[in-house]
């Protein structure tokens, strides 16, 4: 994949199917030899916030396609050379998070790996499989004349003299190049494999029916007749990182002949058979990134190479049945739903600032540098990458019940197994109390449970019967919870305390002066009281930081009201939460004569939502879902949320918005929790489907 000298150069990869001006070398593997044993297994706020209905009551809650029968193949032939002694890189600190689930980076030619390396740069829980579909053994780089152009011209020696386009020499070349690059890299960011065993070759994988024959091998000697016999080779090379992290694995299916169907005979051999390929059957597969292709006006930088848009094809239309497949693509592509800067390490370690020759040039420099467009979008290769995600397979699971109460109950029940200290319970008929309460019941270690006014429903008494608390915080006056649910609450717990005050903002201010006692909170969360919707958002992050909510109206009089309670609270930081036509500027400047303030706000509840999630979490191993568009669910899912510490991504009922899809990438979740029936949360929201 290189970025071509000049608009010449740069018309002829375009219009040139058959060679390939891409790739850079790692080491040269052997030739593929069918009877060579196969290699073991390593060891081991809404500012529009308008009001929503009442939620519905609900009850409790690909195979991928055949491959295209092809004619058997040729077998490869064997006398290519053996491969170089693996390079010693100096030692790295391996990271202390051992990998928690696989990323498989599907790539063409060898240098295509930094196209996704926002998506895998920093990121210890990752097994990170580097699937390499080509050895780019067509570039013009390794003709003697083109070889010794680029060395003039300053480019380092490669680590194999390559003697001509499509020998061996050159496989091993840019073999060479693409192992030692990840030697080199691995010491800027010790996630990623680079302390490699010698290189083994697995058996001779089945084609099932794919059409995998490539183009000869010629000869080292220009004397020799060229060779015009096709042959297929189903073998793969892997190099295992020594220190856990990953592996690097070399298919041979010919540079500028690469297909789809290719691709997709790749990825499900690797899939299919993980343990001969060094990868822990035990660990999740977690999904597969592409490397970069631009065929079509996606108004960015266009890059045709017919390799390049076989991976990209595969990526978008067949289904690996992995929990996501995401393209690289373009921050201007309809598709793009992910967009992720890569980081200063990665970036400055394989592109150094000051234009000295960092990993990718002193490894593929031989083959010619490509710039890097660390900004924008000129480039093949960017600083800021966005990706086009496909084919979601997340592990989902769905707590409900036939109410709200035992909804809440299905909740308490899933997140709190055993007894608790308190239990909080509030009115299931209207949301302002509660909206205080989650943040309060999550700080002190107890679930958040709804009441009906009149009496306490059955399912609510049994579940605080089995939680066992010694208090039973009531947060609301006697026309939300009335004096009869106090009763029965009475004889359920040791100790009733009710919190009121004369309106919602006042009691809020009571609920977190009870509960957070001053200078406990480092932060504190204001939000509107007028809908629900974002004081929602924050009591999902406020809980898990022993943080409180504090409801806010519109009026001088309640920001002063805040503003005096925020005094006592003491807390290092505020965030508001909204826009400011729902927390006024005049309320935010109040606050900061307490403590400095931060504002969160996006265009409409849900983008409201992803911007607080993202705000506390970097990555998520399973994301709490409620809807949006109802309180009940959410509300007790908040506190939950807030005590487990996960994320409360808000739905617009039988789908997510562009922003809450984006966080769920963002944060690398491999699971959904639905909260409520599917007439609340639909069935759609754990597939990804995007409103």
């Amino acid at each position: 994949m290189l970025t071509p000298r000049s608009s010449a150069l740069r018309t002829l990869a375009a219009l040139t199917i058959g060679l390939s001006l891409s790739g850079f070398a790692g080491l040269a593997p052997a030739a593929p030899d069918p009877s060579t044993p196969a290699p073991s297994a390593p060891a081991s706020t809404d500012p529009t916030a308008t009001p929503a209905p009442t939620e519905t009551p609900a009850p409790t809650g690909t195979p991928a396609p055949t491959d295209t029968p092809a004619p058997t193949d040729t077998p490869a032939p064997t006398d290519t050379p053996t491969p170089s002694p693996t390079p010693s890189g100096p030692p790295t600190t391996a990271p202390a998070t051992a990998p928690k689930k696989v990323l498989y980076v599907a790539i063409p030619h060898p240098d295509d790996e930094f196209e996704a390396a926002a998506q895998y740069a920093n990121t210890p829980a990752d097994f990170k499989v580097f699937v390499l579909m080509t050895r780019g053994e067509s570039t013009y780089h390794c003709e003697p004349a083109g070889y010794r152009l680029s060395v003039l011209a300053g480019g380092p020696p490669a680590p194999v003299t390559p003697l001509g386009m499509r020998t061996a020499s050159c496989e091993q070349a840019r073999l060479g190049s693409w192992v030692g690059y990840f030697t080199a890299m691995s010491a800027a960011d010790p996630t990623l494999p680079g302390d490699f065993a010698a290189p083994v070759t697995t058996r001779a994988f089945p084609t099932r029916g794919a059409q995998l024959s490539r183009e000869p091998r010629q000869p080292e000697r220009s004397t020799a007749p060229a060779s015009t016999k096709r042959f297929t080779d189903t073998t793969a090379q892997v190099w295992t990182d020594r220190q856990g992290r990953g592996v690097l694995i070399d298919f041979d299916l010919g540079d500028g002949e690469l297909t789809p169907d290719k691709v997709s005979w790749a990825m499900r051999t690797v899939l299919g058979n993980r343990a001969e390929f060094g990868i822990d059957p035990a660990l999740p597969d977690d999904g597969v990134v592409g490397a970069y292709s631009n065929l079509a006006a996606r108004g960015c930088f266009i890059y045709v190479h017919p390799d390049h848009a076989a991976v990209d094809d595969a990526l978008r239309d067949v289904d690996f049945g992995l929990q996501r497949q995401q393209v690289a693509t373009c921050r201007t592509d309809p598709g793009a739903t992910v967009t992720r800067t890569v980081p200063a390490n990665e970036l400055n370690a394989a592109y150094p600032p000051d234009g000295s020759l960092g990993a990718f040039g002193a490894n593929y420099g031989w083959l010619e540098t490509p710039v890097i467009s660390r900004t924008d979008q000129s480039s093949l290769f960017m600083g800021v990458q966005s990706f086009d995600v496909r084919h979601q397979h997340k592990t989902d699971k769905r707590v409900s019940g036939s109410d709200r109460f035992s909804t809440a109950v299905a909740i308490s029940r899933a997140g709190y197994p055993g007894t608790v200290p308190v239990v909080y319970v509030a009115s299931a008929l209207n949301y302002p109390d509660a909206l205080s309460a989650g943040a309060a019941a999550a700080k002190q270690g107890g679930p958040l449970l709804l009441t009906s006014p009149g009496g306490l429903p059955g399912v609510v008494a049994s579940e605080i019967g089995r939680l066992k608390p010694a208090t039973v915080v009531i947060v609301g006056g006697e026309n939300a919870v009335g004096p009869a649910v106090a009763a029965q609450l009475a004889a359920l717990a040791p100790t009733v305390v009710r919190i009121a005050g004369s309106d919602r903002y006042d009691t809020s201010r009571r609920v977190a002066a009870y509960a957070f006692p001053a200078g406990s909170a480092p932060t504190a969360y204001v939000a509107s009281g007028n809908s629900f919707a974002d004081a929602l958002s924050a009591t999902g992050v406020a809980g898990g930081q022993g943080a409180p909510v504090l409801l806010v109206g519109g009026d001088a009089a309640s920001a002063a009201g805040v503003a005096s309670t925020l005094a006592a609270l003491r807390p290092a930081s505020i965030t508001v939460v909204g826009g400011t036509n729902v927390v006024p500027a005049s309320a935010q400047t109040a606050f900061a004569a307490i403590a400095p303030v931060h504002r969160l706000s996006g265009s409409d509840r849900f983008a409201t939502n992803a911007a607080v999630i993202r705000s506390v979490f970097t990555s998520a191993d399973d994301v709490l879902v409620a809807s949006g568009l109802n309180f009940p669910d959410a509300l007790t899912g908040a506190a939950w949320a807030g005590h487990a510490g996960m994320p409360l991504l808000l739905a617009r009922g039988g789908c997510l918005t562009k922003p809450a899809s984006d966080t769920v990438y963002a944060l690398g979740a491999g699971s959904l929790t639905l909260l409520g029936g599917a007439d609340v949360v639909g069935d759609d929201v754990a597939a990804g489907v995007i409103c």
